[in-house]
């Protein structure tokens, strides 16, 4: 089940919504918040705003990813319409207000009638911007190799380590590991 923490800011004016576009895309639209142009999410989870309405409203939302999977990939959201066409509602993501490690951003605007308007916001345990984004998610036990690049990220107060390894003894396996739950999780990176 997913878990959510969500956040209510409002767009001050209509306006804003043109300058707001210059900053983010609209984009083609697809309903799996895990998968986006083909790449799929590794070790996928989502947060899910509250129902959104409001006709002829444009709004802001913010939603932060669990610390299970602390890291909110850019472009990875979907929308979800009940009780109307999805065509009722745009959504877009507000790539400049992502200034905290797990947070998704996004404003939307209800055109037409009734529905209503949930977002979801893809939540890794990989990071979108390290070297091994194109793993499973599958959680190994630490292989204990050679240890490279250790880093520590925080939340708030609640702080973990994270590294790579490279396993020169297994056709150079590469692994990106993880001490986020107090418990090393290592997921392999396959060349690619």
């Amino acid at each position: 089940m997913p878990r959510h923490e969500t956040s209510p800011k409002q767009l001050a004016r209509p306006g804003l919504l043109v300058a707001l576009s210059l900053l983010a895309v609209w984009p083609a639209w697809a309903d799996d918040v895990c998968t986006q142009n083909g790449v799929t999410l590794p070790g996928c989870n989502w947060v899910t705003t509250p129902g959104l309405t409001g006709t002829h409203l444009t709004d802001g939302w913010a939603v932060y990813c669990p610390q299970q999977e602390p890291y909110h990939w850019t472009g990875y959201y979907a929308k979800i319409v009940d009780g109307a066409s999805s065509s009722t509602f745009s959504v877009g993501e507000h790539y400049g207000s992502e200034d905290v490690l797990g947070k998704g951003d996004y404003y939307w605007t209800q055109w037409l009638g009734d529905g209503t308007l949930y977002i979801q916001s893809g939540c890794s345990v990989v990071s979108q911007d390290g070297n091994c984004t194109n793993t499973d998610g599958v959680c190994h036990p630490d292989p204990g190799c050679s240890v490279n690049d250790r880093i520590q990220n925080c939340m708030g107060s609640n702080c973990w380590y994270e590294w790579a390894e490279l396993c020169t003894n297994n056709n150079n396996a590469q692994y990106w590991c993880s001490r986020a739950q107090g418990d090393t999780c290592c997921y392999s990176c396959p060349a690619g």
